[in-house]
């Protein structure tokens, strides 16, 4: 057994709850498959799949760019992706097989304008690879009441434990469609800060 997966095992011992533990396996991670790749792939992400199969938190934020990459270097791996950027970037992310991976996504002034935010809610709502994400954090995209509505009924967000809508003005009528939501049986923190 090599020193590099002596302390991958010490590490995954002790836990990857914390950021810092995250961050010092994702350099061990690098340090072998730069090594040695082909035992990265034969013996490493067998056991990496097995050891944070359970992990309740994603093991990196990554950026659209960077997220491919990612996905091929950790195929078991949970992620936080943080996107800020146009539509049409975040409709292409949404269709990249590597999207299965993202179980957080954060999205930061994509929709400038009240009819590009409520485009976003529904390019959102109506993507069936949002079925896996568990949290989705949405800050100043214009949504209004409309694209909370849009959201709030999305048969694809089953799995939504935690929505956060920031600096969007959704008012009154945003209020009224949460109260008649009732098709996100997951969610369990909704925050709404305008």
């Amino acid at each position: 057994m090599s020193d590099l997966f002596g302390t991958l095992r010490e590490l995954v011992h002790t836990g990857l709850e914390r950021e810092l533990d995250r961050k010092r396996l994702l350099h061990l991670i690098a340090l072998q498959n730069e090594a040695d790749p082909d035992l990265y792939r034969e013996e490493w992400i067998p056991y990496l799949e097995g050891v944070t199969r359970d992990l309740k938190v994603p093991l990196r934020e990554v950026r659209a760019q960077d997220l491919d990459h990612w996905s091929d270097l950790l195929p078991f791996a949970k992620f936080s992706l943080y996107f800020a950027g146009n539509p049409v970037g975040l409709e292409a992310i949404l269709k990249s097989p590597s999207f299965t991976r993202v179980t957080h996504l954060e999205l930061h002034r994509v929709g400038t304008t009240r009819k590009a935010g409520l485009a976003i809610a529904r390019l959102i709502a109506s993507s069936p690879r949002m079925a896996h994400v568990e949290e989705l954090v949405l800050d100043r995209n214009n949504l209004r009441a409309e694209g909370l509505e849009a959201l709030l009924d999305s048969e694809h967000l089953g799995a939504l434990r935690s929505l956060a809508v920031n600096f969007d003005p959704t008012g009154p009528e945003g209020g009224e469609a949460i109260a008649k939501a009732g098709t996100l049986p997951s969610l369990e923190r909704l925050v709404l800060h305008e």
